[in-house]
């Protein structure tokens, strides 16, 4: 699903009004988890990438990070398989 600008205002609009109230050592993985969601949402990232990437370093690095793990596995099923396996 492709976001609207006025979408996206509003996640990045949410996104910082819960970032300010994290504290620094967790923005990293709260960045992650926010990635996750909208990719979880069905949020097509990839046509978002630049906007997303540009809103701060957090966003940027986690959306990098799931591009990267995105890449390792061929099909959500794979990964899922390796998460529950992880949680064992």
């Amino acid at each position: 699903m492709n976001l609207s600008d006025n979408d996206l205002e509003l996640m990045f609009q949410l996104y910082d009004k819960a970032i300010a109230q994290i504290p620094e050592k967790s923005r990293a993985d709260w960045a992650k988890d926010f990635i996750f969601i909208l990719a979880d949402y069905g949020i097509d990232l990839k046509h978002n990438a630049e906007e997303i990437a540009d809103h701060n370093e957090y966003l940027d690095s986690a959306l990098t990070e799931h591009f990267e793990s995105d890449d390792e596995y061929d099909s959500d099923d794979e990964y899922a398989e390796e998460i529950w396996e992880d949680e064992d």
